[in-house]
Order: C-alpha cells, then sequence, then structure tokens
C-alpha cells in the first residue's frame, strides 16, 4: 500500500496537525464597530374622525316588524302550549269517563234479569211483537247537513284579527 503523506503546518515552530489545531475552532464572530443606522419611519400624522349615527326609518321599521313577528311567534306557541295542555286535561277525562261507563254497565248488567221482566210484563198484560205488528219507515230524502263557514273578505281583515288576537292575548298574561 501507498503511504499516506500526512499535511501538517509549522506554528511557533511547532509541527501541528490540522486535527488538533486549537485555534482552529470556530472563531468569535467579529463584529464591526458601528452599527448601521436604522431607517426611520416617517411619521404620519393621524386625524380623529367621529363618525355620525344615521338612522334610517326604514331599518327602524324593519325592526319593529322583525320584533312584532317575534312576539306573534311566542304567542303562537302559548296557544299550542295551552291547546296541548287542554286537549291531556280532556283526554285524562275521558279516560275516567270511560272507565266509570264500563263500572256502570258491569253494574247495571248484573242488575237485569230477564226472567223477572218477562214475568212482570206478563202480568201487565203485555206479550211478544208478531211479524204483523212489524212497521217499515221509508225516508225519502238523504240526511244532510249544512256547515255555515264564516271567510273573510281581505288579507288586510285577516291581518287586523291576527294582531287583535295576538293583542288580547298577550293583554291576558301580564299582570
Amino acid at each position: 500500500m501507498a503511504e499516506q503523506k500526512r499535511h501538517y503546518y509549522v506554528k511557533n515552530g511547532t509541527y501541528i496537525l490540522p486535527e488538533y489545531d486549537a485555534s482552529s475552532a470556530a472563531r468569535e464572530l467579529q463584529r464591526p464597530h458601528r452599527l448601521p443606522e436604522e431607517k426611520k419611519q416617517p411619521i404620519v400624522e393621524t386625524k380623529t374622525v367621529k363618525a355620525k349615527l344615521v338612522v334610517k326609518p326604514l331599518a327602524v321599521l324593519g325592526a319593529v316588524v322583525v320584533l312584532a313577528l317575534v312576539l306573534m311567534v311566542v304567542l303562537a306557541y302559548v296557544r299550542l302550549y295551552e291547546a296541548k295542555s287542554a286537549t291531556g286535561e280532556i283526554n285524562k277525562k275521558i279516560a275516567v269517563a270511560t272507565q266509570e261507563n264500563s263500572r256502570l254497565r258491569s253494574q247495571y248488567e248484573s242488575m237485569v234479569d230477564f226472567d223477572q221482566i218477562n214475568v212482570y210484563a206478563t202480568s201487565h198484560g203485555m206479550r211478544k211483537p208478531t211479524t204483523a205488528q212489524t212497521v217499515y219507515v221509508n225516508v225519502p230524502h238523504r240526511d244532510t247537513a249544512q256547515i255555515r263557514i264564516v271567510e273573510e273578505s281581505s288579507v288586510f281583515q285577516k291581518a287586523w284579527h291576527a294582531i287583535r288576537d295576538g293583542f288580547r292575548d298577550l293583554m291576558e298574561y301580564l299582570p
């Protein structure tokens, strides 16, 4: 093998290999004696401007309409709640009445004695009907019913009734 040449250099009369040279480590950065001057920002004068608040009548009208509609929705939900509450109470009353009806029907059926009724009827001169006693009823016209529907004349009248009813409902809830 060929012999590798080692490179070294002389410092103060001493042979030093580059791997062992302590002076080859990172040197301190040399700072310039004067720092460069920073660029000055131009001074900008600011003016305070007071904005004038302009209330547009159409915006006020829109806000009033929106609030009225929200109030109407709330009142509609109140009416709906009342209707559901009333329906629940009526359903409870119907359930109680149905139970009472069942109890009374069973009590009535237990009290009826057909043999006793037959004895009573024959003692008073009653007898069973015959086929000759059958009477047929002929109804020439169909059963009809008329429903009267009240129609309001215009949209404005409907709106007026809705506002009036909403105001009346609102007055009911205020102390």
